[in-house]
């Protein structure tokens, strides 16, 4: 703690435009007012609020989502669902939250987050070696989900899936064995 705040100390002396970063009022700002590309674009600690007074505007939406595939971002036009043509601008898409709260709603949030915690509990009860890796695989998923959508990559989503896949079917042995 004390070589954070002398790293920030000598960071302000180097950078005074910065000085007033940390402050409650721009820390407020920056978390929860301002996009990240100007006016009219979300961001990712106010992103749900957003959605919910801008583009969901009723109760289903708000339960179900727009659907799988309609808030989705492509490069080709004719995978562009009518939801993504519509609020492209707001860039709703680049936060993990934000973009699954939109295609599945609320319920789909839940079902998505039961599973997480579900493999979750199987790596906690494992004794082996991977309970580690489990975990820590947990700790990447809470940190991409509020930070980026790097969970829905290929990148970071396959591997993801399959070793928690693998963590299951071994926990389920050393649990059940």
């Amino acid at each position: 703690i004390i070589s954070l705040g002398t790293a920030y100390e000598q960071f302000i002396k180097i950078y005074p435009v910065y000085k007033d970063f940390l402050s409650q009022e721009r820390l407020n700002e920056y978390l929860y007012s301002s996009g990240y590309s100007g006016d009219g674009t979300v961001n990712r600690f106010s992103s749900l609020q957003f959605i919910n007074d801008n583009m969901h505007n009723n109760v289903g939406v708000k339960l179900f989502g727009v659907g799988i595939g309609n808030a989705s971002p492509s490069n080709i036009s004719i995978f562009q669902g009518e939801y993504y043509k519509k609020y492209e601008e707001s860039k709703y898409y680049r936060f993990w939250i934000s973009y699954v709260y939109s295609e599945v709603g609320i319920l789909g949030i839940i079902v998505y987050l039961i599973i997480i915690n579900y493999l979750l509990f199987i790596c906690l009860k494992n004794k082996s070696k991977c309970r580690n890796i489990g975990i820590s695989m947990f700790i990447l998923f809470i940190i991409t989900s509020v930070y980026n959508q790097g969970i829905l990559v290929n990148e970071i989503g396959i591997p993801f899936w399959i070793l928690l896949t693998i963590f299951n079917c071994g926990g389920r042995k050393s649990i059940e064995g």
